[in-house]
């Protein structure tokens, strides 16, 4: 028990005395105010939202036929950035919808509001559907 506790001593001297430093001061605090504020959660649903929809496969296939002037390639081997951003939109709007019916379960005082909240969500979640579909379909699927 003592030498967990001299080398709990150890480590925190030396975490205070890095902390001390300038610049890994700001990191610190950088870092902190980004776990505080969110800016990491919107980070990761960026990646994902982006990774999702075949950034990698536009970035690296959809420069091939970029040169060809079409927005949609009718092929699913590839595809550009314009059906990237296409995708991205679908995804996004299906997502805003389920947030937006998520919002409605919770307690509200006026009805009226649950239900523009389900109707709004249910609404953006079939144009995220139509979307989708419409962007398959153009591929040839």
């Amino acid at each position: 028990m003592v030498i967990k506790q001299k080398i709990d001593s150890v480590t925190n001297n030396i975490f205070f005395r890095i902390s001390r430093i300038g610049f890994i001061k700001t990191i610190s605090n950088t870092v902190s105010s980004m776990f505080q504020t969110g800016g990491l959660k919107v980070a990761y649903i960026t990646l994902m939202v982006l990774f999702t929809t075949g950034i990698v496969n536009a970035l690296l296939e959809g420069s091939r036929y970029a040169s060809s002037g079409q927005p949609i390639i009718q092929s699913f081997q590839a595809q550009t950035l314009a059906e990237t951003v296409i995708f991205s939109a679908s995804i996004l709007c299906g997502t805003l919808g389920f947030i937006f019916i998520s919002r409605a379960t919770k307690q509200v005082t006026k009805g009226r509001t649950t239900a523009a909240y389900i109707i709004s969500g249910l609404s953006l979640a079939f144009i995220g559907l139509i979307i989708g579909f419409f962007l398959v379909t153009l591929k040839g699927g």
